[in-house]
């Protein structure tokens, strides 16, 4: 029975519910920005599109979103404790990573960096998690230390996505005094 609910869940989050929102954004396409932008549109879906840079990248979002389910899906599922898992899940990161460096979809400079570091953790976390798999009876690598960096680097990442979205947006005090290293850091950003 938990495997039928993987199933389904899996179906339903990983193909029905992308392809479900880019039928609605091409329909409303007309009415998502500009002069026709429609507010209760916006409110709704804008979620999934206001943060893009340019029309063409409206899908954007649930294109990620499916590429990550994919390559989770081919460790998952293609042949089990076979090289091919590895094969398919770093072949495609990899080719949706040069995708996303060369499409820079978000209009922030920033958000793309956090994307990109994003995808590139998690394209190290696939080839260190396969060499600790397949490490198991010989090993020779250091399974705790490896681990402890990669909830390290994760660790890091979380809290520096949480400083940009949270603390970088407010670049200066209520009493009207100027943070100096906010404001180097968010000219960065």
């Amino acid at each position: 029975s938990m495997a039928i609910t993987c199933t389904v869940s899996a179906v339903v989050y990983g193909i029905v519910y992308p392809c479900a929102i880019i039928l609605i954004l091409f329909d409303k396409r007309r009415e998502l920005k500009g002069e026709n932008a429609n507010k209760n549109i916006s409110y709704i879906f804008g979620v999934h599109y206001n943060h893009f840079r340019e029309s063409t990248c409206i899908y954007w979002d649930m294109f990620d979103l499916f590429i990550r389910l994919f390559c989770m899906g081919c460790i998952l599922v293609v042949k089990p404790d076979n090289s091919i898992q590895l094969f398919l899940a770093v072949l495609t990161a990899f080719t949706f990573f040069f995708i996303l460096v060369d499409v820079l979809p978000y209009e922030r400079k920033l958000d793309n960096r956090l994307s990109m570091f994003s995808w590139g953790l998690f394209i190290i976390t696939i080839i260190v998690g396969f060499a600790l798999r397949s490490d198991i009876e010989r090993k020779v690598y250091a399974h705790e230390t490896l681990s402890i960096m990669l909830v390290f680097a994760h660790t890091l990442f979380f809290l520096v996505a949480a400083f940009c979205s949270f603390v970088l947006p407010f670049k200066r005090l209520k009493v009207g005094r100027k943070i100096t290293c906010l404001r180097k850091i968010s000219n960065f950003c």
